[in-house]
């Protein structure tokens, strides 16, 4: 049986794309990626059902959505997982990806939703505290389940690489205190399969992504750069 031919439509800033091109990347797939304007609703519906990205284009003739459907088929038409092969440390990896579309929501509510300073704050709030639980997961020094680099790592990857672009005001630093989460955070930044998810030029893009709308945090990006220049 030959290897699916794979086709990833996506857009160059989305997380849900990144964990899909991160699990390619690791599995050493073939691939072909398309990223698309997500303004185009039009040409969106007629590629997904769901008019959102990613979307996994198999063999010209069938698809499939949703990021975590996406992953789970291609872990297991390729060689070993990533995902643990005890059942309930699967489970329980499971659990905290899911878990992890908290932070996703909060984050969109930063670039969407939050206008005023307070709002902003409320979000990175929701944020720390789910931090605090993920840091009460870690073993510390190495990925979330120790040696193996595994989905779970590639899911919050993407969430970490916000905080690499995002100005923090005082007093609302999420990663304060969590020394293990912290060297998680680090140790993924640095991975290849990671940095190569996204543009090289992926602070402008979101930065310019985010800039029409005028949200809180944008107001900041804006205010930092016209500084910096």
């Amino acid at each position: 049986m030959s290897d699916p031919i794979l086709q990833l439509i996506g857009h160059n800033i989305c997380p849900y794309v990144q964990r899909v091109v991160i699990l390619l990347q690791e599995k050493q797939l073939s691939y072909k990626r398309i990223d698309i304007d997500l303004a185009d609703k039009v040409k969106l519906r007629q590629l997904s059902v769901t008019a959102k990205v990613p979307l996994l284009l198999i063999d010209k003739d069938k698809s499939l959505f949703e990021s975590q459907v996406i992953c789970t088929y291609l872990d297991e038409i390729s060689v070993g997982s990533m995902l643990p092969p005890d059942p309930f440390e699967k489970a329980r990896h499971c659990a905290w990806i899911a878990l992890a579309s908290e932070v996703l929501n909060a984050i969109a509510n930063i670039i969407y939703v939050d206008h005023t300073p307070a709002q902003l704050a409320a979000s990175l709030e929701k944020i720390r505290l789910h931090f605090i639980l993920v840091e009460q997961q870690l073993e510390g020094g190495g990925y979330f389940s120790g040696e193996d680099f595994l989905l779970i790592d590639a899911v919050y990857a993407t969430i970490f690489r916000y905080f690499e672009v995002f100005i923090i005001p005082a007093g609302t630093e999420p990663f304060v205190n969590l020394t293990k989460l912290n060297l998680w955070r680090e140790l993924l930044a640095k991975r290849q399969s990671v940095q190569q998810a996204v543009p090289v030029n992926y602070p402008e893009l979101l930065i310019e992504f985010m800039r029409p709308r005028a949200m809180a945090m944008s107001r900041l990006l804006s205010h930092f750069n016209e500084c910096a220049v």
